[in-house]
């Protein structure tokens, strides 16, 4: 037996250790996770301590987890520890009702507090999820705590507040209360205020002055009864699924709660729509689609509604900071609401917080800088330039970032800084077409007095590039300038020596060059399509006719013209030339 409980203890020590490096591997897998508190509780409360935590530290919205872990605390005498992790997970989730059930119940039974504390935690709770529709299971703890200790009154205010919310259950609570009504009398349910009002009416029996009472309580709960006529259309709908899963809902659960939104923005309760906000980003919260409505709507009934800045900054920083940080398209917008408030160390601190749980986000580094410049800190654009560099994972990401920070900066950084980065990015990248011709605009916009022999030494790098290739990495996909691409740039540099240059012999030899180059291509082409049809005509011989020779003249170039076929290369050549032109625009 003792060899066997070695045995099993280091299987789950093992088991134990391979759910940690899966987490590790990937932090938001949530079947790593459940196996890992699987084990976790098996095991003694620090190991548990530190699986929850960070399990909670991820999933927030998990109220279960929650639960489970005071009740590990609980089970190894920690009372204190077991109510403060209660005391979390409602600062995380203020508006489950679920999670307040649970904490009020445990309360209740656990705490040994006095009445004026638990008291005080049922109106926190209901504070925040009173008016939730299915929050009946609360309302019904808090009755049942008062009627248990025979505050009759206390829980006769309760019924009041009650009848005048729409519940889920509110005719069933008409029927309890109706009950509770009759086993009491009027003293034990009326405050002294409110029989002295019944006295003034001429109600001095007990008899009339229950009925009394009773004709004003029903015209209460018809008019909240109304309102749950109203509202269940939509419940219904929503309460399919209340709760937080990592697995993506349906689309008509989605549509269900934009219709559930809609209306409760028309009806124009404030505060009711705000509390239905808070419930549709439980379950809806990983679709940053509800999240931006909320802060939108928060922030339009700023001037006419009770709202703040601060209210619309408190659900940002909540959504970014813990229940999508691995998100940046939020925390995207939540950038430009901080800098159009002028909030500078709150757009820097959103922006560092993506960069922390994404490092290499490419959309998250480019607005970052974009930042930078149009808060006139060009220095820091640079260090973040530098910076990010390492965290790319690809050539073309590298590529596009370097493009992309001259385009940022072209009008803001000297030209020798950006020229150096250039220089930078196409000696790192000398066979990406694009880069070159994005450096060879960038020196046509200078237009100073140099910018002409500046492009001519870019081109001329070109050239040399395409003649001996890089000996960087063989892996490279731009280690060197592939035929295609470098035709291109030819072209380039010939239209850009007929257009700017003064030398006609240049512009001479580098037209000769490029037809040359191009009559070189088309016959490669040819050559191909030939060698694919005369694999259905093998036998068919080929003819060649005499060609004259002229000295000086390139007779692999002439002979092209004596058939139909090279005719057309030669043609295409010169119209690659003349008609194909135009300038690399980014």
């Amino acid at each position: 037996n003792k060899t066997k409980a070695m045995a099993e203890g280091e299987s789950r020590e093992s088991s134990l250790s391979k759910s940690w490096k899966a987490i590790e591997a990937n932090p938001t897998d949530f079947t790593s996770w459940s196996q890992l508190l699987t084990f976790a509780d098996e095991e003694n409360i620090d190991e548990i301590r530190k699986a929850y935590s960070l399990f909670l530290d991820e999933f927030p919205l998990c109220y279960v987890y929650w639960r489970k872990y005071a009740d590990h605390e609980y089970k190894n005498n920690n009372l204190d520890n077991a109510l403060a992790i209660y005391e979390k997970a409602i600062e995380e989730i203020p508006h489950c009702v679920d999670i307040w059930v649970h904490y009020t119940a445990y309360f209740v039974e656990k705490s040994g507090k006095d009445e004026t504390a638990i008291r005080e935690l049922f109106e926190r709770a209901l504070s925040f999820v009173g008016m939730d529709f299915s929050s009946h299971p609360l309302w019904d703890k808090y009755l049942d705590f008062e009627i248990s200790r025979n505050n009759i009154r206390s829980a006769s205010v309760i019924y009041d507040r009650i009848l005048q919310t729409p519940l889920e259950q509110t005719n069933s609570y008409w029927q309890r209360y109706k009950t509770f009504f009759g086993r009491y009398s009027i003293s034990k349910l009326q405050s002294e205020q409110e029989i002295k009002e019944l006295d003034r009416l001429n109600l001095h029996t007990e008899e009339s002055k229950k009925e009394y009472v009773l004709r004003q309580k029903q015209r209460m709960h018809d008019i909240t009864n109304e309102m749950v006529k109203k509202y269940r259309v939509y419940e219904n709908e929503v309460l399919k699924v209340p709760y937080f899963h990592v697995l993506p809902l349906e689309d008509s659960q989605l549509e269900a709660w934009r219709k559930y939104l809609d209306f409760v923005e028309m009806e124009g309760d404030h505060d009711r729509v705000r509390k239905i906000y808070e419930r549709c980003v439980i379950p809806c919260c990983n679709y940053t689609e509800f999240w931006l409505r909320y802060t939108r709507y928060l922030e339009s009934n700023i001037e006419t509604g009770p709202w703040t800045v601060d209210d619309v900054r408190e659900v940002f920083y909540r959504v970014t900071r813990k229940f999508l940080k691995r998100r940046p398209d939020i925390s995207l917008y939540f950038a430009l609401f901080e800098e159009e408030h002028g909030e500078y160390q709150s757009v820097v601190d959103v922006y560092e917080n993506i960069i922390k749980h994404v490092p290499g986000h490419l959309e998250t580094l480019t607005n970052y800088i974009s930042f930078e410049r149009r808060s006139g800190n060009y220095e820091q654009c640079e260090k973040i330039f530098r910076r990010s560099i390492p965290t790319l994972n690809t050539e073309n990401e590298i590529i596009f970032f370097y493009i992309q920070y001259l385009k940022l900066m072209e009008s803001k950084s000297s030209s020798s800084q950006l020229r150096t980065i250039m220089n930078e990015a196409s000696e790192r990248f000398p066979g990406c077409k694009d880069l070159w011709k994005v450096y060879i605009n960038f020196e046509k916009q200078c237009k100073d007095d140099n910018f002409v022999e500046r492009i001519y030494g870019i081109y001329e790098r070109i050239k040399l590039v395409h003649s001996k290739p890089s000996n960087m990495d063989e892996t490279s996909q731009y280690r060197e300038l592939g035929k295609e691409d470098y035709l291109d740039l030819m072209l380039n540099y010939v239209e850009f020596c007929c257009d700017y240059g003064d030398d006609v012999h240049k512009l001479r030899e580098l037209t000769y060059e490029y037809i040359a180059l191009q009559l070189e291509a088309d016959r490669e082409l040819g050559l191909k399509k030939r060698q694919r049809e005369d694999s259905y005509y093998s036998d068919v011989p080929t003819k060649k006719q005499k060609v004259d020779e002229y000295p000086g003249y390139d007779q692999n170039a002439a002979a092209g013209y004596n058939n139909a076929q090279d005719y057309n290369a030669g043609q295409n050549a010169w119209n690659g030339y003349y008609n194909n032109s135009y300038y690399y625009q980014y």
